[in-house]
């Protein structure tokens, strides 16, 4: 069970800085809070590594919102994410009952519904959405404490992921794919594990 907060990193296209005072005042990213629901398959390599397949379901949401000279827009875009992190775990001595641990690796996801897109705006056309793409591979790392129970094992974890693939989608006819080159994914996880 885990608790996770996500934005877009954006890179603006040539076309947002000819449109800039003219147009387009700004475009900001924003954090939102989602959920992930998932399982572990953990393989033990030694004493000190495991290799790790995390299952999961993300649920997501981000948002951009576009500052224009007379009105603003917030383009929300919310999805449902298969994930299947493929870690390595490596732990420190035990002490007692807690065990101190660094993880990594990396994270392919694939949305289950392609996306669903609000605006904000009473006044926008809300046929004119963002268009982002369903398929994402990230850098993950991050680090937790293991605690030991007589019947089982709870591991609190904070996790850092950083899409590596461009999820914007280049389209001339969506006015809010245009301003932007790149949008690469990025979220803080917390994982609460019961191992």
């Amino acid at each position: 069970v885990a608790l996770n907060t996500a934005k877009f990193n954006v890179v603006h296209s040539d076309y947002y800085v000819k449109s800039l005072g003219d147009s387009i005042k700004s475009i900001n990213p924003f954090s939102s809070i989602g959920f992930t629901l998932g399982f572990i398959t953990n393989f033990k390599i030694s004493d000190r590594f495991d290799f790790r397949i995390q299952p999961s379901v993300g649920f997501y949401e981000r948002s951009i919102k576009y500052e224009y000279l007379n009105s603003t827009n917030n383009q929300v875009v919310e999805t449902a994410v298969i994930e299947l992190p493929l870690l390595i775990k490596f732990k420190s001595n035990r002490r007692k009952n807690f065990r101190m641990y660094a993880i990594g690796g990396i994270k392919p996801g694939f949305a289950t519904s392609y996306r669903d897109l609000i605006s904000t705006n009473k006044n926008a056309n809300l046929k004119e959405k963002i268009s982002t793409g369903n398929v994402d591979f990230c850098i993950e790392y991050g680090f937790g404490i293991n605690i030991y129970y007589p019947l089982f094992r709870f591991s609190p974890e904070i996790r850092f992921s950083h899409g590596v693939f461009n999820m914007n989608v280049a389209n001339p006819k969506i006015k809010y794919n245009l301003p932007l080159t790149e949008l690469t994914t990025h979220t803080i996880t917390i994982y609460l594990n019961f191992e």
